[in-house]
């Protein structure tokens, strides 16, 4: 099942030297660390910058992040799927006998 994840940085924390260019711009690993239960302020994890870390410290927590559900789309984006109820009977008369042709 899909989630959608809000995700907070605080940029001034990135350390720049770790930023690489690649065929379509600049680019910038993280990882973010997923807890199986929300904190005090609804995060379920934080982010961090991948290859700062150091033999004193580990890397700095750059932010953290939110699982949303279904209150996290707006309107437009969160529709619901329609259902198509066709009576059997239709069914029976477009194909009598369920002698369908597949």
């Amino acid at each position: 099942m899909s989630k959608l994840v809000s995700i907070s940085i605080n940029v001034d924390l990135l350390d720049k030297s770790k930023f690489y260019k690649g065929k379509k711009g600049t680019y910038l690993n993280i990882s973010g660390f997923l807890k199986e239960d929300a904190d005090q302020y609804g995060n379920f994890g934080f982010i961090t910058q991948d290859g700062v870390k150091t033999p004193e410290s580990n890397a700095p927590i750059l932010g953290n992040f939110k699982i949303k559900g279904t209150e996290g789309f707006s309107a437009q984006y969160s529709k619901p799927a329609p259902v198509f109820d066709i009576p059997s009977a239709k069914i029976e008369v477009l194909y009598p006998g369920n002698d369908l042709p597949f």
